[in-house]
């Protein structure tokens, strides 16, 4: 800008050398200029419209001029200018004092001043395939880049130098409208391409007119191949009259939901949960809106969920039947115990009948072949107990024993192992050991290397 500052001050001397001021030169210059309009429009205006002249004078045109938001500046032929109206003061930031005079291309950024200078030998010269309107970059007074739009025309009187009339539209609130514009799109686009669930607009028939790529990039598909294609394509034949159903719905309700069952390029099914919604034109409907999301994992969970459930649920009834079993055995046991009080006599009375007879009763009762063979086992090993030596000698010490401790002996001495005693009785190992320990020293065999279930198969053999 020190260059341009030097032009000013050059053009300001010569002036002052000659006694014409800027503003009288400006003044001088805009007197002739009115009296031109004047004859044109003289020439050119019939008779009978005195009287709008005396309204749409040169004065009105300066009014209009000085006081527009556009804006105006004149050139000779020169390239000097001879003519600015305020709001080329504003958008420059430089005085009409400073601009008359200067070379307009001083105002020029440097790479526009080749371009503008081109055109404007060009229109001097009566170009008419140049284009009136286009951008170009200035030097603001305070330093700053600014781009304006242009409109050009040239004044040329026969005999007189040609004048370019130019329009300066300050466009740099257009052009960041415009750049933020961009970018909020820019951003709205890139999150919708790149959000996982489909969202996409089809019209009344179910043809696709616009989806996001994501999703169909991660089933190995292609947007251009879904775009125009209709949804029928990916449906399944046997489903085809549930997608037709669903779009006469949601043109009689406004909207819809549901799950659609689609299918890839390469057969594989997949699950999606939709929420449309209408799209209407001129109070008609016009095309649907919506988005859906792939619940194929969530219904494979559930299957599986529900298969689980299934198998716990014959588990526990499993295990009932197991406890049902234990609390059987343990109620034989704890009759066991009461008919160890009798003598022998009342005792294998009693126990036939308490102890074999409940047993033969089931075994008439049930149909299962498990359970039946499961209860003459029982039976049997019952009356192996009532009649073995094992039973009387171990009712001499069966006063000392808990009901628990009674089980537990039954089913060690049925070669049941420590984790099925847990089982059976619902008890931890810990009890299971704690138990056996119990037996022991009641037994008197605490702290002796003698297996258990040895010893107690032992007892009443000495007698054979």
């Amino acid at each position: 800008m020190t260059y341009y500052h030097s032009r000013v001050k050059k053009s300001q001397d010569m002036q002052n050398n000659t006694n014409i001021g800027a503003l009288g030169s400006h003044s001088l210059f805009m007197k002739k200029f009115e009296r031109r309009l004047k004859k044109d429009e003289a020439d050119e205006r019939p008779a009978e419209t005195e009287e709008p002249e005396k309204i749409f004078g040169p004065e009105l045109y300066r009014f209009i001029i000085e006081n527009s938001h556009i804006g105006f500046l004149l050139i000779d032929d020169t390239y000097h200018v001879i003519y600015v109206n305020p709001e080329i003061e504003r958008i420059t930031g430089y005085s009409r004092t400073e601009a008359i005079g200067v070379d307009f291309r001083e105002f020029l950024a440097d790479e526009g001043k080749k371009l503008v200078s081109e055109r404007y030998l060009e229109r001097q010269e009566g170009g008419q395939r140049l284009p009136r309107t286009y951008e170009v970059v200035i030097h603001r007074k305070d330093g700053r880049l600014m781009t304006v739009e242009i409109n050009v025309a040239v004044k040329k009187a026969p005999g007189e130098p040609a004048i370019s009339v130019v329009q300066v539209f300050d466009v740099s609130e257009r052009q960041r409208f415009a750049s933020e514009l961009a970018e909020s799109n820019k951003k709205y686009r890139d999150l919708f391409n790149n959000v996982f669930d489909l969202i996409y607009i089809h019209d009344l028939d179910g043809n696709i007119v616009e989806t996001n790529a994501h999703y169909i990039a991660e089933m190995g598909g292609s947007r251009d191949n879904i775009i125009n294609r209709n949804i029928r394509d990916f449906i399944p034949e046997t489903r085809r009259p549930q997608f037709d159903a669903y779009l006469e719905r949601i043109v009689e309700n406004g909207k819809d939901e549901g799950v659609l069952t689609v299918e890839l390029p390469d057969g594989q099914k997949r699950y999606l949960e939709y929420k449309n919604s209408l799209i209407p034109s001129n109070g008609k409907p016009h095309r649907i809106r919506g988005s859906a999301r792939d619940i194929t994992d969530k219904r494979r969970a559930e299957k599986n969920l529900l298969k689980m459930h299934d198998a716990l649920e014959e588990k526990v009834k499993e295990r009932t039947q197991a406890l049902e079993e234990a609390n059987v055995a343990m109620k034989v046991l704890l009759k066991k115990r009461d008919a160890d009080r009798f003598d022998l006599g009342e005792q294998m009375i009693y126990n036939i009948r308490e102890i074999i007879s409940p047993y033969i009763e089931r075994l008439k009762q049930t149909s299962s072949r498990d359970m039946q063979k499961v209860l003459i086992e029982i039976i049997e090993q019952n009356l192996e107990d009532i009649a073995s030596p094992f039973m009387r000698d171990l009712s001499k010490t069966l006063h000392k024993l808990t009901p628990s401790e009674i089980q537990i002996i039954n089913l060690i001495k049925h070669n049941k192992t420590t984790k099925e005693i847990s089982d059976l009785l619902n008890i931890s190992y810990r009890t299971v050991d704690t138990h056996r320990a119990n037996i022991r020293k009641k037994l008197g065999i605490k702290n002796q290397k003698i297996n258990l279930k040895s010893f107690l198969l032992s007892i009443g053999q000495t007698e054979h």
